[in-house]
């Protein structure tokens, strides 16, 4: 099954790259591609999970990435080898049959955001791997539409923020995103 956003212009060989990548490695759940922003540059798309403070603050983790793909303004210009990530975004993810069927789809209630990273610790938690592959390039022209209702995005995205860190978390995670989601909707 492949998930992709009507927002997204797929580079040639993408799609069939994270099928390659996906058929290699009988152990991987999901794959997804390097994303990139309009001007070619690397859109930082994954991260390993990370606690409330990280995730409010959108310091993730990448350091599992080569290091040219860690910085956002250096264009892609190597071929890379497809590399283990805790969750990838939601634009474009390519997930096997047999992983579904012991993950399940999607959950439904989240409106918006942080989907995909429950979706990919589900993997996880079901001992699937998550892999970015870097040789399927797809362009990303995201946040256009968020944009427009920029005060209700942030609610909805602190709210799932929320409901993340309360399915997933400890109750001292849940307690830290309820009062960073009461800030971080403050300063908005």
């Amino acid at each position: 099954m492949c998930l992709l956003n009507s927002d997204t212009v797929v580079q040639q060989g993408a799609l069939a790259a994270l099928a390659r990548a996906g058929d290699a490695d009988e152990k991987i759940g999901v794959v997804g591609p390097l994303l990139l922003n309009e001007d070619g540059t690397v859109q930082l798309s994954w991260s390993r999970f990370v606690g409330p403070l990280r995730e409010f603050l959108g310091r993730h983790d990448r350091t599992e990435a080569p290091r040219p793909l860690q910085n956002a303004s250096l264009p892609p210009e190597d071929s890379y080898a497809p590399f283990e990530v805790g969750w990838l975004s939601g634009a474009c993810l390519m997930a096997r049959r047999a992983a579904l069927e012991t993950v399940g789809l999607l959950d439904e209630g989240y409106f918006m955001y942080c989907e995909e990273t429950d979706w990919c610790l589900r993997f996880h938690r079901k001992g699937w791997h998550v892999r970015l592959v870097p040789d399927a390039r797809i362009v990303h022209l995201g946040g256009r539409s968020s944009r427009q209702v920029s005060r209700a995005t942030r609610e909805r995205l602190a709210a799932s923020k929320v409901r993340y860190f309360r399915q997933h978390g400890r109750i001292w995670d849940v307690w830290q995103a309820r009062a960073l989601s009461a800030l971080y909707l403050r300063r908005s």
